[in-house]
């Protein structure tokens, strides 16, 4: 029978035996890129929030050998979602299941600015420079992505044609 359980391995990563497995992604992430053609444009979300989640991996392994052992798993648990609700995003069944799925990432990023905001602004906890302001940047990112979807919307404009 299959483990399902998938606290272990997150309590693995936050432990630091992810390394290996970290090394490998940083590795594919300075590998070239495929290049996209007109029909497959280039989704920049996904591979932001990729990254930012590889750097949040290796950032809750500092805060948790520091001792905020529930502040990393609070982090580890928000900053690496981000990516995950985008990624299922691309394979929304609507637009209404798409927006959805994009304001879920966008509340995941808020939670993880909050948590990067007390690590950046404690002069009690470790901080890795940069974090905060690229969580924002994807922030940014999915707000407008949000507006632009709803604004967007073929029944909001057949509506707004019969006024």
């Amino acid at each position: 029978m299959k483990n399902t359980d998938w606290s272990g391995e997150r309590d693995a990563l936050l432990a630091g035996d992810h390394l290996p497995f970290q090394q490998r992604a940083l590795n594919r992430a300075s590998e070239p890129v495929a290049s996209y053609g007109p029909e497959q444009p280039r989704n920049n979300i996904l591979e932001k929030t990729r990254l930012f989640a590889l750097r949040i991996i290796a950032f809750t392994r500092t805060l948790r050998e520091a001792g905020w052992i529930g502040l990393s798993e609070q982090l580890f648990d928000s900053g690496t979602a981000i990516g995950a609700h985008m990624s299922e995003a691309q394979q929304a069944e609507s637009r209404k299941d798409f927006l959805h799925k994009t304001r879920i990432a966008a509340k995941e990023a808020k939670e993880s600015k909050y948590w990067l905001s007390l690590c950046r602004d404690s002069p009690h906890l470790p901080y890795e420079q940069g974090l905060w302001e690229e969580c924002d940047q994807i922030n940014a990112i999915l707000g407008t992505i949000i507006k632009r979807t709803i604004e967007n919307d073929p029944k909001r404009k057949k509506a707004a044609s019969k006024i």
